[in-house]
């Protein structure tokens, strides 16, 4: 059966699916960046909230 796919197979066909392969991998990726993208925005939200109450403590033992 592998053989009759590969006689069927013309050069066109092969580039065609190589093409399709390759884009599905760049959405893939793509969705992978945005996905850790969007946790690092969340973690940088939380490290700047963070550094604020950390401020405002600061400044109310420094009142004290």
């Amino acid at each position: 059966m592998a053989k009759q796919f590969h006689c069927k197979l013309t050069q066109n066909l092969a580039n065609a699916i190589r093409r399709g392969v390759g884009v599905v991998l760049i959405l893939f990726s793509v969705g992978i960046f945005m996905q850790s993208f969007k946790k690092f925005n969340q973690f940088d939200k939380r490290l700047e909230e963070a550094e604020k109450q950390e401020i405002k403590y600061q400044k109310n033992i420094n009142d004290k």
